[in-house]
């Protein structure tokens, strides 16, 4: 499952899913090195993009050796 991240490509439904999963505030995730919840909440956000039945409890199923983790939320690519 390839995961990609663009803030400008996320709805504003989908920060406020990321916020809440993540329990905190945009400004304050590190992209860079991502928790674990930053990863399952991105995980959900994408899956459910590509399938609408996609659920938290399938993201949480996911492999880390079934990733291609690839997350740039500003235009540079570089991390907030």
């Amino acid at each position: 499952m390839d995961i990609s991240f663009d803030v400008e490509q996320l709805t504003v439904g989908d920060l406020e899913d990321l916020e809440e999963i993540v329990g905190a505030s945009y400004e304050q995730i590190d992209f860079a090195k991502p928790s674990a919840k930053v990863i399952k909440a991105l995980v959900y956000i994408n899956g459910r993009h590509n399938d609408p039945a996609f659920t938290l409890e399938d993201a949480r199923g996911v492999k880390v050796a079934d990733m291609k983790f690839d997350v740039n939320p500003t235009k540079d690519g570089g991390a907030s």
